[in-house]
């Protein structure tokens, strides 16, 4: 299973000079708890509500001062396996998928990765190799 299959794609993203008050507006309206950090089309880091949590009393504050930097990243063509193997040894809850030119396509979340594993048992095993 490809990680394009269980991606969230085409996510909300953020400006980095956007506010705190604004990122906890966005992710509150979506119902998310990530938001890439694009610009010029390309992703520069991640905030997550943990991070907005840390500075409610500040909604002036910008994004591109409190967001993760350089977040690691998918591809949308590797092995959700893989993908989930790195998230657990890293300990993280997200991860921005990017195109070749490092533009956000998609994320993928803990709960991509076990829903899209449910699916697979649903399905019972692969067939075998003719």
């Amino acid at each position: 299973m490809k990680l394009s299959e269980i991606m969230t794609q085409n996510p909300q993203v953020i400006d980095p000079r956007e506010t705190v008050g604004q990122a906890f507006h966005t992710m509150t309206l979506g119902g998310i708890r990530h938001l890439p950090v694009v610009e010029r089309g390309r992703l520069i880091g991640i905030v997550t509500d943990r991070d907005l949590r840390a500075y409610a009393g500040s909604p002036e504050v910008l994004v591109g001062w409190i967001m993760t930097a350089d977040p690691k990243v998918g591809k949308p063509d590797e092995d959700a396996r893989e993908v989930a193997r790195r998230m657990a040894e890293m300990k993280i809850g997200c991860l921005p998928v990017v195109d070749e030119l490092g533009g956000v396509v998609g994320i993928v979340t803990i709960v991509d990765i076990l829903t899209g594993f449910a699916k697979l048992s649903d399905q019972g095993p692969p067939a075998p190799a003719a």
